[in-house]
């Protein structure tokens, strides 16, 4: 069942700048920023992972692997490559940012309020919550890295269920205000799939993007 339901995702980067002063200029040296966060996670690698429970008693774990032209392969624990089949393609924009740090990172600053956008395409013959479909949920938190605490306040988003038409399209938008007191440090934003059929569950997760939380 997994090669049938694995996802393609195209996305971009995020860089979250928190700073205690109000000017808007998007530092671009290395030294305002990598000074107090140090080198930023690498955007390729395993960035996910993905697990299928079957009724029937049957179980599979893997990583999911990201290169450098944003491709993505996932990989069994056994270390079988699993073949990318295009189901769900997702872009994720972020829409009210400061400026762009090393024109790749959005950037905002502590209070404000993160504005992005989920647009996914879904290329599946019958809908998401229709048999043998029973439930598709959708979920989205903002997170340290590496510890994967959910940052506080409002950090995460949930669509349950998540309903798309067969080959159809939909926009889901997202909010999160960053808290005056928020730690600087690394994170980055993941994106949960749970898909339940009546044959099992397929869980899918992946993080998106790496974000920098800064204070000077």
């Amino acid at each position: 069942m997994i090669r049938h339901f694995l996802l393609v995702l195209f996305v971009t980067g995020l860089f979250i700048s928190l700073g205690c002063s109000s000017n808007p200029t998007v530092p671009q040296g290395s030294n305002d920023i990598e000074a107090y966060l140090g080198t930023p996670p690498s955007l390729d690698g395993i960035v996910g992972s993905y697990t299928w429970t079957g009724n029937d008693g049957s179980y599979q774990t893997g990583n999911v692997i990201r290169d450098k032209q944003g491709n993505l392969t996932f990989v069994a624990d056994r270390g079988a490559a699993v073949e990318p089949i295009p189901v769900l393609g997702i872009e994720l924009e972020y829409k009210n940012h400061r400026g762009l740090y090393q024109n790749l990172y959005p950037i905002y600053r502590r209070g404000d309020t993160i504005v992005y956008d989920l647009d996914i395409d879904y290329n599946g013959s019958v809908p998401l919550n229709l048999y043998p479909i029973l439930n598709a949920q959708l979920t989205a938190c903002t997170r340290f890295w590496p510890s994967m605490v959910p940052l506080p306040g409002d950090s995460t988003q949930i669509w349950d269920p998540l309903e798309i038409e067969p080959y159809g399209s939909c926009q889901l938008r997202g909010k999160y205000t960053i808290p005056m007191d928020c730690y600087f440090g690394w994170g980055c934003t993941t994106t949960d799939f749970n898909i339940s059929f009546r044959s099992g569950l397929f869980e899918f997760n992946l993080a998106y993007d790496v974000c920098g939380i800064f204070d000077p």
